[in-house]
């Protein structure tokens, strides 16, 4: 009877020795393995070698982390909460200035520009937009973020900047912030931030101070750039003429005095676009997106970094890669029919000027022997936004008749139409069109 309990007992210790290795090396597996992900701060960063050079913040998540960080704050101080912004403020930074909840208000950022009345602050809707981001590690748990923009709000017109610095603590998803008058004093220069340092090895946790990151969509992104041009149309059209592609701004406008005047006949249209769908292609040089709006139209954002981006407002005026390379694998026909597509999007952009010069001369000067008469005919006939089909085709030695219909978006009133196009080297065409009397 010994013997088998002695049996048992090796079989038993056995089992448990078989559970705890299998254990041991599940969890190896986990940690080591190539199928595990681990976000920013589950690993071990006990070894982790810090970087203390201050660099440009590539990372949308904590880009937009430290962002609602400043919108936490922000709010704060709009709805006059002086607890709440002290709790936020680096805490170093309060009792070395004998700052207090009581005099907090002395160093807080002015967020909205004038007293408003209490319609107007139920009404209030902050917008914080960020021309620089840059980061520095200070610990494998604190990282400072050094952050430059501007804040607006629907209510005022104006802008107002900031200069901010947030500390965040990863292992408490804690922050600290140092308000616009700290930075201002000491960090005046950009190259100043180098010289940055903190002793911080953690930040306590308050009720006002925690954050959370969340993983960032692009359509957030994409949204954001169209916001942020939007306002620039309105607030500083100098500047948005400088977000413009380089190619297209040349080719489009070539001049600022051209591009206002654009702006400002289309400035409805323009405030209106919103994005429907989009493609995001990643490239060596970054990441583009090409978006489509309620009215067929194409946009195009070029990022190469965060938040910072280029625009075209339209995929016809400059010949794009992805253009060229659809347009060598088609035949004559289908060539003409893609040629025709950027006549249509340039018509639903009121750009006639671009249908102008493809137009061919002769036809040009019977017809429409300036651009301003083409336009007027154009305003009259064709008012509105259209969708396209096509009828019938034809083709005489290397002339191309497309017939087709245009169908009137607002109305579904259709006009007919046929387009007479000769394909040109280097991805040109000229055409002309029946002209009605």
């Amino acid at each position: 009877m010994n013997k088998i309990k002695t049996v048992i007992f090796v079989m038993l210790a056995i089992i448990i020795i078989i559970i705890i290795t299998l254990i041991i090396l599940a969890m190896q597996r986990k940690t080591e393995g190539s199928d595990y992900q681990d976000t920013d701060f589950e690993h071990d960063v006990s070894n982790v070698e810090i970087n203390q050079s201050v660099e440009q913040v590539t990372n949308r998540n904590d880009y937009y982390a430290v962002k609602n960080i400043i919108g936490k704050y922000a709010y704060a101080i709009v709805d006059g909460g002086t607890e709440s912004v002290f709790n936020m403020i680096n805490a170093d930074y309060l009792e070395e200035n004998g700052i207090t909840v009581n005099n907090i208000k002395a160093v807080t950022d002015n967020v909205i520009g004038s007293d408003l009345s209490e319609e107007q602050m139920n009404e209030l809707k902050l917008n914080i937009w960020i021309d620089k981001m840059y980061c520095k590690e200070s610990a494998v748990n604190i990282r400072t973020f050094f952050v430059y923009g501007n804040f607006s709000n629907n209510v005022e017109q104006n802008e107002i900047s900031f200069q901010i610095i947030v500390e965040i603590d990863s292992k408490n998803n804690t922050f600290y912030i140092y308000p616009t008058s700290y930075v201002m004093q000491n960090y005046q220069d950009e190259q100043d931030l180098e010289s940055y340092t903190t002793e911080l090895t953690e930040i306590p946790k308050n009720n006002y101070n925690t954050f959370s990151f969340v993983n960032v969509e692009d359509s957030t992104v994409i949204n954001d750039y169209l916001s942020n041009f939007k306002s620039l149309l309105i607030n500083d059209v100098d500047s948005s003429y400088e977000l413009l592609n380089e190619d297209y701004k040349t080719n489009k406008f070539g001049t600022l005095d051209e591009y206002k005047e654009y702006v400002n006949n289309n400035i409805n249209y323009l405030l209106s676009i919103t994005i429907d769908k989009y493609k995001k292609d990643v490239t060596e040089n970054g990441t583009q997106y090409t978006c489509i709006d309620g009215n067929g139209n194409y946009y195009i954002f070029e990022e190469t970094a965060i938040m910072q981006y280029k625009v075209l407002l339209d995929t016809y005026t400059v010949i794009l890669p992805e253009f060229t390379e659809q347009y060598d694998n088609l035949d004559n026909t289908k060539k003409v029919v893609l040629n025709i597509e950027k006549v249509i999007q340039a018509l639903n952009l009121r750009d006639f000027k671009y249908i102008y010069n493809k137009l061919d001369e002769t036809f040009k000067e019977n017809n429409f022997p300036t651009l301003e008469s083409f336009e007027v005919y154009m305003d009259e006939n064709y008012p509105s936004t259209y969708e396209v089909e096509y009828a019938t085709y034809n083709q005489e030695n290397e002339t191309y008749m497309q017939t087709i219909i245009l169908k009137d978006k607002d109305t579904n009133e259709q006009k007919e139409n046929t387009i007479i196009m000769q394909l040109k080297d280097n991805y040109e065409f000229v055409m002309s069109f029946s002209v009605q009397e």
